[in-house]
C-alpha cells in the first residue's frame, strides 16, 4: 500500500484517562475461544501450538492478540486464523514487538480456527506463558474515543490496540493526549495495508513523546482499509519518577 501523506501538528492541553486492566479468566491450551475474554496458556518445547475455535457471524470483525504473560519475555507469540475448510486466511508474528495481532472481517457464520504458537512454529525455540484474547469490536470513526493507560510497572502493561476502518476515502483527525512524566510516556502508532515485501505499512510512529502532552495528525485514510492504532509505553520509557500514565485517542474530522 503506498505511503499516504501526514500532517502533524502540536498544541498542549489537560487531560484524564482511564486504567485499562486485563484479568485472564481460564488457562486453556486449545479449545472453544470465548469472546471478549483475556485466557493464559503456556507453550513448551512439546506443546509450541494451540489450536482454537471461535464462532463468528457474517460481517463481525474480529481482534485476536497474544502477547507473552506480562512481565515475561520468553514466548515469542505468532497467530494465524483458517476457515472451516482449513484455509489460512490471515497470520501475524510480531506487530506488537513480541506480540501477535491479527483483525478480521469474517466473510461468513461459521467456526474459524485460532492457532496460537511462537515464531518459526516447530523450527521455533521460545518457550512460555502467554495470554490471548479474540475480541468483537466496532470499528472507531468521527467522534469515538478510546482512553488507556501506561505503566511504569511492566507487570501492568499491554498494548492497547484499536482499529479503524472508513467506509470511504477521507482525512480524519487523530488526537492523541496524555499527561507525561519526565520519564514516563507513549509510543503511538498507526499501521494499514502492507507493502511490496508483505510488510505492514507504517503511516506515523511516535515513540518520542517525552513532555508531549498532545499531538493532532491528519491523517489520509483509504475506505475499506483496516488500520491498526497502537498504544504502548515508549522504547526509552522508564516511569523511575512516574507511576502510571493516562493516554486518551479521539478521531474528529480534518480541518479543512
Amino acid at each position: 500500500m503506498r505511503k499516504l501523506p501526514l500532517l502533524l501538528m502540536i498544541v498542549v492541553v489537560a487531560v484524564s484517562g482511564i486504567a485499562v486492566m486485563w484479568t485472564p479468566v481460564a488457562h486453556a491450551q486449545g479449545g472453544a475461544l470465548p469472546l471478549n475474554e483475556w485466557i493464559e496458556g503456556t507453550l513448551t518445547a512439546d506443546s509450541y501450538e494451540h489450536t482454537y475455535t471461535v464462532t463468528l457471524a457474517a460481517g463481525d470483525i474480529v481482534l485476536i492478540e497474544m502477547y507473552p504473560a506480562l512481565g515475561t519475555f520468553d514466548a515469542d507469540p505468532a497467530l494465524k486464523l483458517s476457515d472451516s475448510s482449513g484455509a489460512l486466511l490471515v497470520e501475524d508474528d510480531d506487530t506488537v514487538g513480541l506480540g501477535a495481532v491479527i483483525v478480521f472481517e469474517a466473510p461468513a457464520d461459521g467456526d474459524y480456527t485460532v492457532l496460537a504458537t511462537r515464531a518459526l512454529g516447530a523450527d521455533g525455540s521460545s518457550v512460555g506463558d502467554y495470554i490471548l484474547r479474540a475480541s468483537q469490536i466496532t470499528p472507531m470513526t468521527v467522534g469515538s474515543t478510546t482512553q488507556t493507560t501506561i505503566y511504569s510497572d511492566d507487570t501492568l502493561n499491554y498494548p492497547s490496540v484499536s482499529v479503524l476502518k472508513p467506509d470511504t476515502d477521507v482525512t480524519w483527525a487523530i488526537t492523541l493526549t496524555q499527561v507525561p512524566g519526565p520519564d514516563l510516556y507513549a509510543n503511538f502508532i498507526l499501521q494499514g495495508g502492507e507493502d511490496e515485501f508483505g510488510f505492514q505499512t507504517t503511516l506515523f510512529d511516535l515513540d518520542s513523546t517525552a513532555g508531549l502532552t498532545s499531538a493532532t495528525l491528519n491523517v489520509n485514510l483509504t475506505g475499506g482499509q483496516i488500520y491498526l492504532l497502537l498504544v504502548q509505553k515508549a522504547f526509552f520509557s522508564f516511569g523511575l519518577e512516574t507511576t502510571e500514565v493516562p493516554v486518551t485517542v479521539t478521531i474528529g474530522e480534518a480541518a479543512q
